[in-house]
């Protein structure tokens, strides 16, 4: 009974163990090492930094897979060293170490076997580690091979593979060049091209041997490897044409549909939606864009998805939005990832955007599911400064896709209960003014002004400069700073949009210019502005007292027009 136990609990030890991922022992090497040899097992070390992204991401994702475990567990003794901490400050010098992360396959003895640099996702790696665990294809054996010059082509073909994963590129070339001289295609259809071959890009004339070839590859290296690589290559060939969009990208996109049409695979009725789409797009052809999605086909979105929905939010009627936006309950159903949901989400809250005019309150509930921030446009309808910013500012392309990749956009007409609320809470007095909200509802920024596209766009820089923006001026202010740049550059900010606090920090701006700088033409809106300059003011008194001095700065009708209303 007590070894039916013991054996049970033998048996539960190990079903938890390789149901958890890659078990990643608490040993030195050299402990690893004589484990090793006392289970007869080889070594896997994973040499990684803390602030290797590819690192984190094998630690996090990869090897944590149940897949992992069940592979390494029962083959090695695995560790993991922080090549920036104590034991591992010695092995990075020991190993050689040049890049992260490394993984090293040892032997007992501590001997070199297998060297692979930077991680992937699991199964790829998984083949790049049992090319370690086979002797004869391991990088230390082919090494000493290829030193003796004994290779057959096969075996360079391996070794060029192995070269790669290790991280040796000079060598791979080396090997590379070699290969060319001597492989015919028919060596190149072999299993053990594929790993160089897979590699290659569209256009090159590998690619055209797999393509002309798809039947023979397909029984070589097996049909998912051939179907993932040609629906990859002419994917990324597509998305590249509708980002980059080429002068002759329309004799491009016939060629491969072409190439589409005299090929067969099991992705290519998929490719030649996914060519329609990117065609589409590249031709601004916004009803075919839409005739597309309305198939509900969710892939489409799946590279090219930023770039239809910028062209619809720009180009589309308001019309032909709304129908778009009607279409999310198809798309979105919760059968998809969480990052694709996410997109999607986001993506159809611009459509709806769009597709209506906003409230403000509404606009600020999609800013604080983004973190994001409402541009408000605050007009006065009757106003042709208002209605020419509406007009033809607006209508800027370039200034639209601006605006729409960093704010959430919302027009409040002063004439309107609504607008009159709003320009009452963010403390606005001239039309056109422009409010910046942040998601937690303090104001960013605020600007008045009239000026075209490109004007306006240096003016959207200021709101996010940490020495423009309003908020960081005021922030500044709070914590005392009371130096002439601050005061100088918190005062204009405030005057330009008549802000309430404008005259007591004009007043504390006055205070610490010089005489000189008072009369200049930059700080004359202090004496224009009465109410920066007041009846019995010290700044009323400068004015009076140094007429002359504003005479031959801004002129005898300005200065004499300011001194009637001190009367």
């Amino acid at each position: 009974m007590k070894i039916i136990i013991v054996n049970l609990f033998l048996l539960i030890s190990s079903l938890s163990l390789f149901g958890q991922g890659v078990n990643f022992e608490a040993l030195t090497f050299n402990e690893a090492l004589a484990k090793a040899k006392q289970e007869n097992k080889l070594v896997f070390v994973d040499c990684y930094t803390a602030w290797c992204v590819p690192c984190r991401v094998m630690a996090e994702n990869v090897f944590p897979q149940k897949e992992a475990g069940d592979f390494f567990n029962p083959k090695f003794v695995c560790v993991k060293f922080d090549m920036e901490k104590g034991e591992g400050l010695e092995l990075s010098k020991t190993l050689k170490i040049k890049a992260y992360p490394t993984f090293f396959i040892i032997r007992p003895d501590g001997a070199i076997q297998h060297m692979i640099v930077g991680g992937g996702e699991l199964e790829p790696f998984i083949n790049k580690v049992e090319r370690g665990l086979d002797k004869k294809t391991s990088f230390t054996y082919l090494n000493k091979l290829y030193e003796k010059g004994e290779m057959t082509k096969e075996q360079l073909m391996i070794y060029m593979v192995v070269l790669q994963d290790a991280g040796e590129r000079a060598k791979s070339k080396e090997i590379g060049k070699k290969l060319d001289s001597v492989l015919t295609e028919k060596d190149k259809m072999k299993k053990e091209y594929w790993p160089i071959l897979e590699k290659s890009v569209y256009g090159s004339d590998d690619f055209s041997l797999v393509l002309n070839n798809i039947a023979i590859f397909k029984k070589n290296v097996g049909g998912e490897n051939v179907e993932s690589y040609l629906y990859q290559n002419y994917s990324s060939t597509l998305n590249q044409l509708v980002s980059e969009r080429p002068k002759d990208f329309s004799t491009r996109f016939t060629q491969i549909r072409e190439e589409l049409e005299k090929s067969y695979f099991e992705k290519r009725e998929k490719l030649e939606v996914s060519l329609d789409f990117c065609e589409a797009i590249a031709n601004e052809d916004i009803e075919k864009i839409i005739n597309l999605i309305s198939r509900g086909n969710v892939e489409l979105w799946s590279h090219t998805g930023k770039r239809a929905s910028e062209l619809l939010v720009h180009r589309a009627s308001i019309d032909q939005l709304k129908n778009v936006a009607a279409l999310e309950c198809q798309y979105i159903t919760g059968n998809e990832s969480e990052a694709k949901r996410k997109f999607l989400k986001e993506m159809f809250v611009d459509f709806n955007i769009a597709a209506r005019t906003m409230t403000f309150e509404e606009a600020f509930e999609v800013a604080k599911q983004r973190r994001g921030h409402v541009f408000i446009d605050c007009y006065d309808s009757d106003s042709p400064v208002c209605r020419y910013m509406s007009d033809t500012v607006f209508r800027d392309e370039e200034l639209k896709r601006v605006m729409n990749e960093n704010f959430i956009y919302v027009k409040c007409d002063i004439k309107k209960q609504e607008g009159r609320e709003v320009c009452k809470k963010f403390d606005v007095h001239v039309y056109p003014t422009f409010v910046v909200v942040n998601w937690k509802g303090g104001v960013r920024h605020k600007f008045t002004g009239i000026g075209d596209a490109e004007y306006f766009r240096t003016k959207l820089e200021d709101v996010f400069n940490g020495y423009t923006a309003l908020e960081c001026l005021e922030e500044f202010y709070n914590m005392g700073r009371r130096d002439k740049k601050l005061l100088t550059s918190y005062a204009e900010a405030l005057a330009s949009v008549k802000d309430s606090r404008a005259p007591g920090v004009v007043k504390e701006l006055f205070r610490v210019l010089s005489d000189e700088e008072r009369v200049s033409s930059r700080y004359w809106y202090i004496f224009a502005e009465k109410e920066y300059s007041p009846n019995g003011s010290d700044a009323e008194k400068f004015l009076l007292k140094n007429r002359t001095k504003f005479v031959e700065v801004q002129g005898l009708e300005t200065v004499e027009q300011r001194l009637r209303d001190c009367q």
